[in-house]
């Protein structure tokens, strides 16, 4: 019921499917192969669709606040925004820095080339980071923390392999940054599920209230045919 009340709102394309699928394929490799084999293509696709039409959903009907942006800008004191590509040795490594040193574009490689599928898709961005994040290693966050914006390290030595880590931003101005920021708050509760969910009961609840409204309608118009009606005779 979900599905169809959202399908006839809003539209995802054959395209926007296929994105999606090679999205995953890539995320999870052997275990997106396993899920094929036992579900089928066609059902996977569907499953991709409704997750599409939710997410739609949720844009439509979450809202962000001045004062939520502001709240987010403020934690952003002391924090740096980057991207890595993190690949298994060091010939790898020194290739990519080659390419890139040869203008090639940071996120394709990232894309081409990082084994940490989490961030490989979105061209290597691992989003705010700060100097005392416990999950990233000690070592990525000095070389990550001493690069100035838009510059890319030396293929950095950690537990997980090698890096070549770019800083992207720092924090600024709020009116400069408000934009992006109201895209990143958003892009948080996008995945929060009671979120999303609240937002598409109220499409849900709006698609019922219409119905509703038609019914009445029909009813009123029925009624007052078969009022003409007996009227006329």
């Amino acid at each position: 019921m979900q599905e169809k009340v959202l399908d006839k709102k809003y539209k995802v394309s054959d395209k926007e499917i296929d994105n999606k699928m090679k999205e995953y394929k890539t995320q999870l490799g052997d275990q997106y192969t396993a899920l094929e084999d036992q579900y089928g293509k066609d059902y996977l696709k569907e499953q991709v669709k409704y997750e599409l039409l939710t997410q739609k959903a949720a844009k439509d009907n979450i809202k962000v606040t001045d004062d939520e942006i502001k709240e987010y800008w403020e934690n952003l004191k002391g924090q740096i925004r980057a991207s890595h590509i993190l690949v298994a040795d060091k010939k790898t490594a020194e290739e990519v820095e080659k390419k890139l040193k040869k203008g090639e574009k940071f996120d394709a490689l990232a894309k081409e080339y990082s084994t940490d599928t989490g961030s490989a898709t979105n061209g290597g961005e691992l989003g705010w980071i700060s100097k005392d994040n416990e999950q990233l290693d000690s070592t990525f966050r000095k070389a990550a923390f001493k690069l100035k914006t838009n510059e890319v390290s030396e293929p950095v030595k950690t537990q997980f392999g090698y890096h070549i880590i770019k800083k992207t931003e720092e924090r600024g101005k709020y009116e400069d940054m408000k934009k992006e920021l109201k895209s990143d708050v958003l892009d948080q509760k996008l995945n929060d599920n009671t979120a999303v969910q609240a937002a598409v009961q109220k499409v849900m609840k709006k698609a019922d209230i219409d119905v509703k409204d038609k019914d009445l309608k029909d009813t009123f118009n029925t009624s007052s045919n078969s009022s003409s009606s007996s009227s006329s005779k």
